[in-house]
């Protein structure tokens, strides 16, 4: 979620991070990149696609399945110009319930 994070941040995106029991929850109440995109257009750019969210969507959820651990379930609620993540684990048992973004390896 971090890096998710960090990439909504550089354009300039409200972003906050709550740590829940089952993991975390990704609130990005106002997309930076929906925000771009309308001055964009509204500038006259011709866009090539008409929403950017479906490809972050399925983006940043190939990613979360590569590097999150296999029991964390990420998932992605769009509402208005923002949408929530959420990396969560049917285990709660004091460790960390959203996974590692990098997992270690041996002798890390």
């Amino acid at each position: 979620m971090t890096r998710l994070q960090r990439q909504l941040l550089l354009y300039d995106s409200a972003v906050t991070s709550e740590p829940q029991p089952s993991g975390t929850v990704l609130r990005n109440a106002d997309c930076g990149i929906l925000r771009y995109r309308k001055q964009a257009a509204r500038a006259g750019v011709v866009l090539t696609f008409s929403s950017p969210c479906p490809y972050c969507q399925e983006l940043n959820t190939a990613i979360a399945a590569r590097y999150v651990e296999s029991d964390v379930t990420v998932s992605c609620e769009q509402a208005g110009d923002g949408c929530t993540w959420r990396a969560e684990s049917p285990h709660v048992d004091g460790e960390d319930a959203a996974g590692s973004p990098h997992r270690a390896r041996a002798g890390d």
